[in-house]
């Protein structure tokens, strides 16, 4: 198995919960403020880039789950990107992903294969829908690539753009919704557990949080797409208009 390692973010060693832990209601006030603006923001590090919205290439169905672990569960602080494509024969696939690196920190330690493309991985139901839904959660997920596989990180993470590359010696059947790797990403400002977040999907691109740019399979050798295709995902502060359940795995 061969690992490429991009870098790592922290500051002084310690988390931004850790650091901000201690000043109590303040900083949960900012998290809320923060939380709710997100949504709002023009995210000009993504819009930035000219996205080809005719592209006739397929690509997976994205979805985000949401992880509070910090303080017993009481602070969320990770957010997990699955990818789930289908098709047939698939033994490696490539994905392209932009993000608003303001708001979330690739963390290569937490990203992970899943169901069928890892060793004894968690395997996280689909449902992946367009529009807007209360964000479901998780614990944190496991996985690990089988011997001989051969995972590579590129592109460049610390300014928001990630390449994955995967390939497993054994060829795996994605008839049938199965997702195949949990990205995770450090929230740069935790919020409060209890502050209830949606996650918006989109058909097209545009300037989101979280923009797939490309999504192949086999090289391009075989039809791999989710159903729905999504390609932008923003995340936000339920508002009072919103219905959804939210739940955990």
């Amino acid at each position: 198995m061969t690992i490429s390692n991009p870098s790592r973010f922290r500051k002084n060693g310690k988390s931004i919960v850790d650091d901000t832990r201690g000043f109590g209601f303040p900083v949960v006030l900012a998290c809320v403020v923060w939380a709710s603006a997100i949504a709002m923001q023009s995210h000009p590090v993504n819009a930035m880039y000219a996205i080809e919205t005719g592209n006739p290439d397929p690509y997976a169905s994205l979805e985000a789950y949401l992880s509070c672990e910090q303080g017993g569960g009481t602070w969320c602080d990770y957010v997990y990107v699955l990818a789930d494509p289908r098709g047939q024969g698939v033994s490696s696939f490539h994905l392209e992903l932009r993000f608003d690196p303001h708001l979330y920190t690739f963390e290569q330690s937490r990203t992970v294969p899943l169901c069928g493309f890892g060793n004894d991985s968690d395997c996280p139901p689909t449902g992946a829908r367009l529009g807007t839904h209360l964000i479901r959660e998780t614990a944190p997920l496991r996985g690990t690539p089988p011997p001989d596989a051969n995972l590579k990180y590129s592109g460049e993470p610390s300014s928001g753009y990630l390449i994955l590359d995967y390939a497993v010696p054994k060829e795996v059947n994605l008839r049938k919704d199965q997702n195949v790797f949990a990205l995770a990403f450090h929230l740069t400002k935790p919020i409060t557990a209890d502050v209830p977040l949606t996650a918006t999907y989109f058909k097209k691109p545009g300037a989101h949080q979280f923009n797939q740019i490309a999504f192949w399979c086999n090289g391009g050798d075989v039809r791999c797409a989710g159903r729905p295709a999504i390609r932008g995902i923003d995340i936000a502060v339920k508002s009072k208009r919103q219905n959804g359940t939210k739940g955990r795995r």
